[in-house]
C-alpha cells in the first residue's frame, strides 16, 4: 500500500506516541526545530553524517546508546555528528554537545 508522505508522517507520529519510540532519521529536515519542536516529541535523533554507510551508522549508533544513560531524549533533538552528538533542549532550551 502506497501512502502519500503526510500520511506516513501521520503514521509514523501515532507510532512514536502509542509506543514511546523515538523518531531515528538520516533526514535533516527533521532538525529544523520550528518545523518539528522537540518538546512535541518523545525524542528526535537526526544523524548527520559525512560518510553514510552501514558501518558509520553502527558505529554512530554504538555512541548515542551509550549516551541514552547520560542524557534525556525525551523532549529533546539529538543531531549525531561524525565526531559529537548536540542535544538541544526543546524550542527554547539551549543546546549542549556531547
Amino acid at each position: 500500500m502506497f501512502l502519500d508522505f503526510g500520511k506516513r508522517w501521520q503514521t509514523l507520529r501515532s507510532v512514536e506516541y502509542g509506543d514511546r519510540e523515538a523518531l531515528v532519521t538520516l533526514d535533516l529536515d527533521f532538525s529544523d526545530i520550528r518545523a518539528y519542536p522537540p518538546e512535541d516529541y518523545q525524542g528526535i535523533i537526526v544523524f548527520r553524517l559525512a560518510l553514510q554507510s552501514i558501518t558509520t551508522l553502527i558505529r554512530s549508533t554504538t555512541r548515542i546508546i551509550a549516551l541514552l544513560d547520560q542524557e534525556p531524549l525525551i523532549g529533546h533533538l539529538w543531531i549525531v555528528e561524525d565526531h559529537q552528538v548536540r542535544i538541544r533542549e526543546g524550542s527554547q532550551g539551549g543546546t549542549r554537545v556531547r
